[in-house]
């Protein structure tokens, strides 16, 4: 079972390689890239940032939380056109489509997923965009605009919902994103006291 765990881990992480290569080769003006030419492109960097070493609020145990709160357990980076799963976890966009590649149950729980029932959680991308614009790392800021670019993966937003057991179904995403909602307002609400109480010690 671990050895099983730790292949699909690997091959996920080969795939993610190729996430920022696609997000850049969509931006050329070149539209009729291929993936052979996508897969040799060689002068992109396509590392994503360790967050260890980056501090996104001045408050220390709030930066933690939001680290913590809005990760991706696939690529270990702040989410990016995040998607959520009936079973509550949340994914990056590219990730997931990268990850239905060798799998279709949930990355962290191993619940069965359809990915039909995949809903955008626009409210925490919003506030992580906010969050990393105001912030003074232009590195992160340049990789999240760089991977909300990405195109492949917007194969999984094709998929038309089946009529069957749609009320459940809507029930269940619709009583997760309250709660996820509701977080990110408290979390966004702690963000700006925070920012607010800095700048008035500056100018004391």
């Amino acid at each position: 079972m671990k050895s099983s765990l730790h292949n699909q881990s690997t091959q996920v992480n080969e795939l993610l390689s190729y996430c920022l290569i696609d997000s850049q080769s969509h931006t050329t003006t070149n539209t009729t890239t291929n993936t052979t030419d996508i897969q040799t492109t060689t002068d992109i960097d396509n590392t994503l940032i360790d967050l260890n070493t980056i501090q996104l609020t001045n408050n220390k145990l709030l930066d933690h939380l939001i680290k913590q709160t809005f990760l991706c357990s696939i690529c270990h980076n702040l989410l990016v056109n995040t998607r959520l799963l009936l079973c509550g976890h949340q994914f990056c966009r590219e990730c997931l489509y990268y990850w239905f590649k060798i799998s279709n149950t949930c990355p962290l729980c191993r619940k069965s997923i359809n990915y039909h029932y995949i809903i955008s959680a626009i409210n925490i991308d919003n506030f992580l965009d906010e969050l990393i614009n105001n912030g003074c790392n232009d590195l992160l800021k340049n990789q999240r605009i760089q991977r909300k670019n990405e195109k492949l993966s917007k194969l999984l937003d094709d998929y038309k919902y089946d009529t069957m057991n749609t009320r459940d179904i809507s029930n269940t995403v619709t009583e997760t994103y309250v709660q996820t909602t509701a977080y990110v307002d408290s979390t966004q609400s702690n963000v700006m006291m925070n920012r607010t109480t800095y700048y008035s010690n500056m100018n004391e």
